[in-house]
Order: C-alpha cells, then sequence, then structure tokens
C-alpha cells in the first residue's frame, strides 16, 4: 500500500498541477480525476470491481487527523488560483 499511496502523491496528483494552477476545474473533472485515484489505490492496475477499505474523504486526511495524506485536489486547485490574487 506504500508503494501506491507514493505514486498517487508524486505522480497522479503532480499531471493536473500544472492546469489547476492557471484554470478552475470543473467537478465533473476533480470527480473523474477522484475516481482514478481512488481505484489505484485500492485496485492497482486491476480492472475488477472490489470494495474501497476506507471512504475516500477519511484518505484525503492529514496523517496527523487519522487520514492517509492524500492531497485533496479541490483544495489544491483553490489554493494554487488563489496565488494569482496574492
Amino acid at each position: 500500500m506504500g508503494g501506491r499511496h507514493t505514486l498517487i502523491n508524486s505522480v497522479l496528483d503532480s499531471l493536473p498541477t500544472y492546469v489547476m494552477s492557471l484554470f478552475p476545474l470543473p467537478p465533473k473533472v476533480l470527480k473523474k480525476l477522484d475516481k482514478l485515484r481512488r481505484d489505484f489505490l485500492w485496485h492497482g492496475c486491476k480492472e475488477i470491481k472490489g470494495y474501497n477499505l476506507v471512504k475516500w474523504e477519511i484518505t484525503l486526511k492529514s496523517k496527523d487527523k487519522g487520514g492517509m495524506g492524500i492531497r485533496d485536489l479541490r483544495k489544491q486547485n483553490n489554493s494554487l488560483l488563489m496565488k494569482w490574487l496574492w
């Protein structure tokens, strides 16, 4: 599980970062990205139907608060856009 967690935070979160720093992502796109990340976390590369062991909202919490420390793309998108206002 640790390898998948690292891949999610280093690769799957950084791919849309450039676009998120310029444009607000529509909710449908954020939902699709979250589904891809969630499926990769729990099922890997397999295309089988399975069960998620923890709610996605809990995995997005920081490790200090009992989550897995996976970044919330909506919050990251908002913070990158706020950079332009500053």
